[in-house]
């Protein structure tokens, strides 16, 4: 079986597509036999917008002790995810890192 890794950022790891636009994770399960599995790093990353300003933040306040006891950086199953944490394009796993300023 062959393995391959797809890196994408931003709304490309989503697996539907829309009239407008066809990401990358719509593209990858049309075009190959084997389901994919995604993990979604969005959720702390630290982008401009004030909307993701606040929820990184909120997210790191809840998570920070968990993740410096993890050297940073630290993630679950979508089907472990606590309630507070988003999953909005259906990932089967989530990132949490302390380190994901833009740079």
């Amino acid at each position: 079986m062959r393995r391959s890794i797809v890196w994408c950022g931003n709304g490309h790891l989503a697996r539907t597509a829309s009239d407008e636009w066809q990401p990358m994770g719509y593209q990858f399960e049309r075009l190959n036999p084997f389901p994919a599995f995604t993990i979604d790093q969005i959720t702390t990353v630290l982008f401009d917008d004030d909307y993701h300003q606040i929820y990184s933040q909120d997210i790191l306040g809840s998570f920070g002790v968990d993740l410096q006891a993890q050297a940073g950086t630290a993630g679950f199953l979508t089907k472990e995810c606590p309630d507070e944490i988003d999953n909005p394009h259906d990932a089967d796993a989530i990132l949490l890192s302390l380190f994901n300023g833009l740079e």
